[in-house]
């Protein structure tokens, strides 16, 4: 499915804060988008019109321009009215209040962490291109192998220039040589450095992140939204034991029923296994929510992130030897830290992504927020990038079907590129992720 939309448009707003949108006590309080500290920061291109909707598949999820995912809904944010994670697509029963991304690390001896939720310390930049791109399979200047033009603009390399509005290769073309995935793709970049600092207890760590999301069409494969992010250390310090997580606040039900949040549950799974054909059978780990009565029929799915990929290092010096959750907990809204409730600053979420603790699952009926952290990586250096990849799924209650085909679509497709069937497996050596399983997609 070839889409004709390319571009969101941008909103501008000074810089904005979260701080008193936290809890569920919170959550019906008006926004407020203060100016910067010193009343001299630079605009942020916040895409904050609740455009940027992954709504090809079955599950309908707001993603827009700084790592957040979800529409917080009855936050009266411009958004909030964005389907937040729809299922199905198109109904009023939500799964998600928000989600975002976190990434933490030490630098100079200091723990940082950058959150996309609930304090919004990623950020685009000021420059009028960082909104959200959209793009699908077979869109012009997005061929992907192995279509023969997979190298669109002939310069011997391929999806060298990402989608984002810039020219990446600097060869006086934008965005003519990226690969186009999935029935829905959308794009953007964003950062952890805003100069105008809203949240002035809060030490960046100097990240440049660009964020794909993908999602299909195919009945079989329409219950998820896959996502990969690229982060850069783009300062001049080394970030030391360094930890990427998702953080959510996983609200199950009737986004018109009042506190429809309080009756929620969350659990992990690890080690779900997934075959994977010639490559085998492989584990996945997945922390999710539900709604523990299930709303009466109206709401009776898991929805939760399952680990998908992320960068790896078979010596494990510079960073996990395999791909999974080194952290898993959940966390009470109307608790303290201590008790068991959010991690208020830098010094305890860092403290909570490093503990390296799966905790069991919680079965109180409650309103939860969840945390599933990968790491470490010992030192991403200046100029260093990692990669992140997961996905959000919802699945039917005591069946991980849709987890399980999350990352077959994430294994995507193998091919020989190389001509010689002596490499790779059965001759297959090159990977392409974001495939269906048994697809065979038509060159263009």
């Amino acid at each position: 499915m070839i889409r004709s939309r390319h571009i969101f448009l941008p909103v501008l707003f000074l810089g904005i804060s979260m701080s008193l949108i936290v809890g569920a006590t919170a959550r019906n309080v008006a926004p407020v988008f203060p100016v910067s500290k010193d009343g001299q920061g630079a605009q942020r291109v916040f895409v904050l019109d609740g455009s940027p909707v992954q709504d090809v598949g079955n599950l309908w999820v707001h993603a827009p321009n700084w790592g957040l995912i979800g529409s917080m809904p009855t936050a009266n944010y411009p958004f909030s009215n964005a389907p937040s994670a729809q299922w199905p697509g198109g109904t009023a029963i939500e799964y998600l209040f928000v989600a975002g991304l976190w990434v933490g690390g030490i630098v100079n001896g200091v723990p940082s962490v950058s959150t996309a939720a609930y304090q919004w310390e990623f950020r685009p930049s000021s420059d009028p291109r960082d909104i959200v791109y959209e793009s699908a399979f077979g869109n012009a200047g997005g061929n992907r192998v192995p279509s023969a033009n997979a190298d669109d603009d002939m310069d011997g390399m391929t999806n060298e220039d990402a989608q984002d509005g810039y020219d990446n290769d600097a060869d006086g073309q934008i965005d003519e040589d990226y690969a186009a995935i999935s029935d829905q793709m959308l794009s953007r970049i964003f950062r952890d450095d805003d100069p105008a600092q809203i949240y002035p207890d809060h030490r960046p760590l100097h990240l440049a992140v660009r964020e794909e999301s993908y999602q299909f069409s195919h009945f079989d494969y329409d219950d998820f939204v896959g996502f990969t992010f690229w982060i850069t250390n783009d300062g001049d310090q080394t970030i030391e034991n360094a930890y990427v997580s998702m953080f959510a606040d996983g609200d199950v039900g009737n986004r018109n029923s009042p506190n429809y949040w309080n009756d929620d549950a969350a659990a992990y799974q690890a080690d779900i296994p997934v075959d994977l054909g010639a490559q085998g059978v492989q584990t996945y780990d997945f922390a999710y929510w539900y709604d523990v009565d299930g709303d009466a029929g109206q709401a009776p799915g898991y929805c939760g992130i399952v680990i998908l990929d992320h960068s790896t290092d078979p010596t494990g010096a510079t960073a996990p030897v395999s791909v999974g959750a080194v952290t898993y907990a959940s966390f009470a809204g109307n608790a303290t830290y201590e008790d068991g409730g959010d991690p208020t600053n830098d010094f305890e979420r860092y403290e909570l992504l490093s503990s390296q603790t799966i905790e069991g699952n919680s079965t109180v009926p409650s309103d939860l927020r969840t945390v599933i952290a990968v790491g470490p990586f010992a030192a991403i250096e200046p100029g260093e990038t990692i990669s992140f990849s997961c996905a959000l799924v919802v699945t039917p209650r005591d069946d991980f079907t849709n987890v399980q085909r999350a990352a077959q679509a994430y294994n995507g497709l193998w091919f020989d590129l190389d001509n010689n069937p002596n490499t790779g497996v059965y001759g297959k050596e090159h990977q392409e992720h974001w495939y269906l399983p048994n697809n065979n997609p038509v060159p263009v």
